[in-house]
């Protein structure tokens, strides 16, 4: 299963300002592939939300990903962001497997 996962900042604010805090998000979406076996098909960072399109190996799997892309980054960004992310969400997409 194809999964489209998508969190977006409290009150829509900005969760990027410059180009570095893009680059160490890509960080943390790379750290979080180490945890679980999960394929990244596809992204998209917007400066208040951002896109992953993940295929993950079993369903366990997506949430332990999922789990550390938002926290992580609101952790190293605290003054930017604010302290209580909502969850990320996730939509199914039935998806080509090739």
């Amino acid at each position: 299963m194809i999964y489209h996962c998508l969190n977006r900042g409290n009150g829509r604010q900005r969760l990027f300002h410059k180009p570095a805090d893009y680059d160490a998000f890509l960080g943390i979406i790379a750290l979080a592939m180490d945890h679980a076996p999960v394929r990244l098909l596809g992204y998209c960072l917007m400066p208040n939300h951002w896109h992953l399109v993940l295929r993950p190996a079993g369903d366990a799997d997506l949430g332990a990903v999922m789990r550390w892309p938002g926290v992580t980054h609101v952790r190293r960004h605290p003054s930017r962001t604010c302290p209580y992310p909502p969850p990320p969400r996730k939509t199914a997409e039935n998806g080509d497997e090739g």
